[in-house]
């Protein structure tokens, strides 16, 4: 695009600058009951759509982990609380979505398949 922008004795683009003149949606929705997020803007969405943040987790939850940045504090500060809380039988059931689109789904009977099948028997499709 920028090629044919030059050959038309045009500048190239090589920035762009987004502000103003959008608008907030009407509405905002969401099938969790609560949100958990240290970012300004899903907090704010979540707002939006009457959703609770924060607080104790009792119901379906959105829980932004994008702030860990170690595999050693995935696993110690997210991932083995919510592994006893469905041992527990606190949660029916934890969905790990992850930004390439790989998702696992692991319920209360499925927590120790993950030792005794392959991982990728659990990936969603």
């Amino acid at each position: 695009w920028n090629e044919q922008r030059v050959a038309q004795g045009q500048r190239a683009v090589n920035s762009l600058w987004f502000w103003g003149a959008g608008s907030l949606p009407a509405s905002v929705h969401t099938a969790h009951a609560q949100v958990r997020s240290r970012d300004a803007l899903v907090q704010g969405l979540a707002a939006m759509a009457g959703v609770r943040l924060g607080g104790e987790q009792s119901v379906d939850a959105l829980v932004d982990l994008r702030q860990l940045r170690s595999l050693q504090q995935l696993a110690r500060d997210a991932i083995a609380p919510l592994l006893d809380a469905l041992k527990r039988g606190e949660l029916s059931e934890l969905r790990l979505d992850f930004e390439d689109g790989t998702g696992y789904r692991i319920t209360r009977g499925q927590r120790w398949l993950l030792w005794k099948k392959p991982i990728m028997t659990l990936v969603d499709e």
